[in-house]
């Protein structure tokens, strides 16, 4: 007798059954023994390539989750907003530093963050750190209590095509007379001077710089180099600073006006930038270790063809250097075993292999004091770029960034300070002068403007705190 419902049917709870089965036989997952998030690609990469060693201490494997960046901090925020614990939180999570002042906004002792103090004490009794340069902690630390642990330094340089300045005879590494340094004013001369020769003949569109014009990133990083974040440590917002509307000013007379030594490619897209770099459209850039990845990646051609050189300087006080980005990583406070998220920030951080493997794979020179194999690594020849190895260069400047201040508000003053940059640049391209001090003072009227919105904010999220 056949089944009553026909054949069609009969297979398909068959095959149901055997499915069932299958899934009840089937040996169960294993949870793994550490989960670290991450927002980059590269990092995860390099994390993989440290997993072996790594999981052999931890009794497990290690899961390194690629998020998108802004997936990611939604994700976190969310889960230590709602307070989840244990399986629901990374172990470790990697944080970029344009993000860090939503975690670090409330008062340390409700931050969803774990302090890293007692690891970091304990692994170097008698002082903060674990061979890491701890002025690069500040931006990761509040009230005294490290909430991050950075992966990279990022000390900035700036680059140039060698071959079409020494065309030009344009010498942009002479000191300027009577400094040891070259100035930011004299760089600008000089600047004008290549522009001016290759002007003469024929080749209208070739700039020196490559700066933006309306996003104050790179402005901001300058002004750190004088010395000034855009708010303090005491929560005191700078932007109407003297220093601060000498540099505005100074800047945009860089980004238009007859002195403009800049274009803006790199806010037309990659595209554009690419085709105007290999074009020789720009011609030296402000490089952070980060961008190198991206100029060579760009322009691929031109290998042989730069070189680097230290920053000019504002004045002789300011350090020869400045940062701009940076990751750090981090252990939520309620994660499921903070003993075994240092143990995974160790290896991937603080270890010698660590430091060799970012630098073999992405160029970026790590926090950590180095040992030898990544020493060695730092005089390896590089063939993009004349003179000595860029990561050379890097790593002799690394101790001399300035000390950087990260607060809730900071990237809310880097926006109100990029609403005035597009104003003085939109004003100097139509024809007023940075050096008119009725300007200036209308400059200073647009700055306590936006001072006054970013004071507004900080007030505000004292009053929330307080609330709570």
């Amino acid at each position: 007798m056949g089944f009553h419902l026909g054949r069609p049917v009969f297979a398909m709870i068959a095959l149901t059954l055997c499915g069932g089965v299958a899934i009840w036989l089937r040996p169960a997952t294993t949870a793994p023994a550490a989960q670290v998030w991450t927002f980059a690609q590269a990092h995860a990469d390099v994390y993989q390539s440290l997993a072996p060693g790594l999981e052999q201490q931890l009794g497990g494997t290690l899961a390194v989750r690629l998020i998108p960046n802004n997936a990611l901090n939604v994700r976190l925020v969310s889960l230590l907003m709602a307070d989840r614990s244990g399986d629901d939180l990374p172990d470790v999570v990697e944080i970029r530093q344009d993000a860090i002042g939503r975690y670090l906004g409330p008062p340390a002792g409700q931050i969803g963050l774990l302090p890293l103090n007692r690891f970091l004490e304990r692994a170097n009794p008698g002082g903060i750190g674990v061979r890491l340069q701890e002025r690069r902690l500040l931006p990761y630390t509040k009230d005294g209590q490290v909430f991050g642990i950075p992966r990279d330094v990022h000390p900035v340089t700036l680059s140039y095509r060698a071959d079409l300045f020494a065309e030009a005879g344009v010498d942009l590494e002479t000191p300027s007379p009577g400094l040891d340094h070259v100035s930011w004013a004299d760089f600008q001369q000089r600047c004008m001077k290549f522009q001016a020769y290759w002007r003469d003949r024929g080749v209208r569109d070739r700039w020196a710089l490559d700066l933006f014009s309306a996003n104050a990133d790179l402005l901001a990083a300058l002004l750190l180099q004088r010395g000034v974040n855009l708010i303090d440590s005491d929560g005191r917002a700078r932007l109407t600073d003297p220093i601060v509307v000498d540099a505005l000013l100074f800047y945009c007379s860089m980004v238009a006006g007859p002195g403009r030594i800049s274009t803006d490619s790199v806010a037309s897209g990659r595209n554009v930038w690419s085709k105007d770099l290999e074009a020789g459209v720009i011609c030296a850039l402000v490089t952070p270790d980060w961008r190198l990845a991206d100029l060579r990646s760009a322009a691929p051609g031109l290998s042989g063809k730069w070189r680097m050189i230290r920053l000019p300087k504002f004045s002789p006080a300011d350090a020869p250097t400045t940062t701009w980005g940076g990751t750090m990583i981090a252990i939520p406070r309620r994660c499921r075993d903070p003993e075994k998220s240092w143990r995974v920030i160790e290896a991937l951080y603080l270890s010698d292999a660590a430091a060799a493997a970012q630098i073999r794979a992405v160029g970026i020179l790590p926090a950590t004091t180095l040992a030898r194999e990544a020493m060695s690594l730092l005089e390896k020849p590089d063939p993009y770029f004349r003179g000595p190895p860029p990561l050379r260069f890097y790593a002799d400047l690394g101790p001399q960034i300035p000390s950087q201040v990260l607060t809730a508000d900071t990237a809310f003053a880097t926006a109100a300070l990029g609403y005035v940059l597009s104003q003085t640049v939109a004003a100097v391209g139509k024809g007023a002068s940075a050096a008119d001090p009725a300007f200036r003072a209308t400059v200073l009227e647009w700055l306590a403007a936006r001072q006054t919105d970013v004071e507004r904010q900080i007030r505000h999220g004292r009053l929330a705190v307080t609330a709570e």
